[in-house]
């Protein structure tokens, strides 16, 4: 008894000593700091993804647009952004974005559904079968659906040229057109006449038309009374043959009515009277043979006949001006404004060529590029506005001399400057000042493309220039070591 007793003395002592007194404190410290690193972990979790989370992809994979910020703000309805994806399968990036977009507005908020254990979710919101880690943007009335791999875009054309494949990320250009659709509706409607061998928008461009909630149908006006009231634009891309006079003449009501027409053509071999005569009721006419590009400084590098034309002040082509962007026009006519046209009419230059422009009419016949005898001089537009103010109503048509500039190929060249100019082109004609635009972001490394004048320039600067001044550098070193 006395022993325990004795126990009992030597562990309260224990406890009392100096030793035991800064052991306590130790662990009372440890115990408080463990608290407020979870108190601060539970806070900065509560905060907005915007101010705890740092963009530093070299694309600004995670940035938001000033365009999407204003759209979200804009917002004054409830939308649900919802992630399929198995769980643990998320893929981080586009997690990432999705909470960005939360933390920009209250009306906005994110769920990862896992369509293992919901199968019958998406079909809840769309009849197309949908990848893994596909989106679905659901407002009140309205719901689109986003596959995987229209976020994540794969050219293989950059492949088939280069021998790599270029991917880009679309996300918040997907994501902010569709919130803009089913907050705001009212898509654009236009319409394509075919029958006429009309090219077909390329895959890439037609998903970037439907981004920008317009909606794209054909039209053959041989079947048609009319062209239809809700037509917000009409185009003609390309024809390999010519338009007959009853369908011009339905062409002419609609744009009597104030309707717009987009209008790009190829040279081509076979005449087409018809359509000539229509362009020449509007004040232009286009020149007989292929342009040929005389400065070096406005064709691509080795091919007079892919030029790079002058962009002229216009707001359709104000975006490409301010971020230097190149437009490539491969095989384009001449275009030239009639002496004399009705003064109702109004012509606005787009693109054109340099003053050492001149055109071939031998065309594809051509045996050299250098300017001959029987050539037409230039200069040359290569695009135009026409614009018609009769009676308090105006109707307005843009012509691009070559419809190559919707090829994928010279859009690559471009690094996707024509897509542009294109998608610019509907948007002013359809008064889409607010349209979606946002670019997607190249996750691969982009491509450069110089003028002939600028390769040369640099050529020599890179193979001659540097090398001598590195001589150069390299004997004075060399001479004044000499003199020591």
């Amino acid at each position: 008894m006395k022993e325990q007793k004795n126990t009992g003395k030597k562990i309260a002592a224990a406890f009392r000593s100096r030793r035991s007194r800064q052991g306590s404190f130790s662990a009372v410290l440890c115990v408080a700091a463990l608290v407020v690193v979870v108190a601060v972990n539970l806070v900065v979790g509560m905060l907005p993804a915007s101010l705890t989370q740092y963009d530093l992809s070299a694309s600004g994979l995670y940035t938001l647009s000033d365009q999407t910020e204003t759209t979200v703000e804009n917002l004054e309805e409830d939308v649900t952004l919802y992630l399929l994806s198995e769980t643990g399968y998320e893929d981080e990036t586009l997690l990432q974005l999705l909470e960005r977009y939360a933390s920009l507005s209250s009306h906005i908020s994110v769920e990862t559904v896992d369509p293992v254990l919901h199968p019958g979710f998406a079909a809840g919101y769309t009849d197309t079968e949908l990848s893994s880690n596909s989106v679905i943007v659901a407002g009140e009335t309205r719901s689109r659906a986003i596959d995987y791999y229209d976020i994540y875009v794969y050219d293989y054309m950059a492949y088939y040229y280069y021998g790599t494949t270029d991917v880009e990320f679309d996300g918040e250009g997907q994501i902010t057109s569709a919130i803009d659709y089913v907050a705001n509706g009212g898509e654009t409607i236009l319409y394509s006449l075919t029958g006429h061998g009309e090219a077909g928008l390329p895959e890439a461009l037609a998903s970037e038309v439907e981004k920008r909630n317009m909606e794209l149908h054909s039209l053959n006006l041989l079947t048609e009374e009319a062209v239809p009231e809700d037509a917000d634009c009409l185009l003609l891309l390309s024809p390999a043959s010519d338009i007959s006079p009853g369908e011009l003449e339905k062409v002419t009501d609609y744009l009597d009515g104030g309707g717009r027409l987009l209008l790009l053509t190829n040279y081509t071999e076979t005449e087409l009277p018809e359509l000539a005569a229509f362009m020449e009721g509007y004040g232009l006419q286009a020149a007989e043979g292929i342009v040929i590009e005389g400065d070096s400084s406005r064709c691509v590098q080795g091919y007079q006949h892919y030029l790079l034309p002058l962009l002229e002040s216009h707001s359709i082509t104000s975006a490409h001006e301010e971020n230097n962007y190149n437009v490539v026009m491969p095989l384009s006519q001449g275009l030239t404004e009639l002496e004399s046209y009705r003064s109702t009419l109004t012509i606005e230059p787009l693109l054109s060529t340099s003053e050492q422009a001149y055109s071939k009419p031998s065309g594809f016949g051509m045996t050299v590029f250098e300017k001959e005898e029987g050539d037409t001089d230039g200069p040359f537009l290569l695009g135009a506005l026409v614009r018609e103010d009769y009676q308090g109503t105006e109707c307005e048509i843009v012509w691009y001399s070559s419809g190559y500039l919707l090829d994928a190929a010279a859009n690559q060249l471009a690094s996707g400057g024509n897509f542009s100019l294109f998608l610019n082109t509907l948007s002013y004609l359809c008064d889409e000042e607010s349209s979606i635009s946002i670019a997607a972001k190249s996750i691969t490394d982009g491509s450069l493309v110089l003028s002939s004048a600028q390769s040369t320039l640099w050529s020599l600067v890179l193979t001659v220039c540097i090398p001598l001044l590195i001589l150069a550098a390299g004997l004075v070193i060399w001479l004044r070591r000499r003199r020591k």
